[in-house]
């Protein structure tokens, strides 16, 4: 018995929704506004117009007209002013980094006439050292002057002379 029912309702609701589609399928909303723009476009009246150039107009004299009027060039709002130009700050050399494998070799200091002559180990230098006076440069160092605790370096950059000591 209760299969029929759940059966006899399976029908119904199958029926149901059939006839729900078929009535949806007939009756379609937009025939009305089809009916409406058919009578709208029936009521329209058509007018001729004639869209024909009189005479050729005289574009540079129009065109002088509007140009020459000082109004039209003038800025409504001013424009901004000009950035402030941009300060490169270029940092100091690093003495540390470019004397890092730089030393004096102690007591091989030779003179000779009014040239103080300091030998040096560095990269490139071979293994006993090269001898170096005032004016060489060593890794883009100049060596500037000798004392007998330490020896003076320096580069130019931007104008500034940067200087360190380099203990013997």
């Amino acid at each position: 018995m209760l299969e029929r029912i759940a059966i006899a309702i399976c029908v119904a609701a199958t029926l149901g929704s059939a006839a729900l589609f078929v009535m949806k399928f007939v009756n379609n909303p937009l025939d009305g506004r089809r009916i409406a723009l058919a009578n709208d476009l029936r009521t329209i009246k058509t007018v001729e117009e004639d869209y024909s150039v009189k005479a050729p107009e005289n574009y540079d004299a129009l065109r002088d007209a509007i140009t020459d009027k000082r109004a039209i060039w003038t800025e409504l709002i001013e424009p901004p002013p000009p950035p402030p130009p941009r300060v490169v700050v270029i940092p100091p050399p690093d003495f540390e980094k470019l004397l890092d494998k730089v030393f004096v070799a102690r007591g091989r200091v030779k003179k000779g006439g009014l040239v103080v002559k300091v030998r040096f180990h560095h990269k490139g230098g071979g293994v006993r050292g090269l001898m170096h006076e005032i004016g060489d440069t060593i890794n883009g160092c100049e060596i500037l002057s000798f004392n007998k605790d330490s020896v003076t370096f320096g580069i130019s950059q931007n104008g500034k002379k940067y200087t360190h000591d380099l203990p013997m």
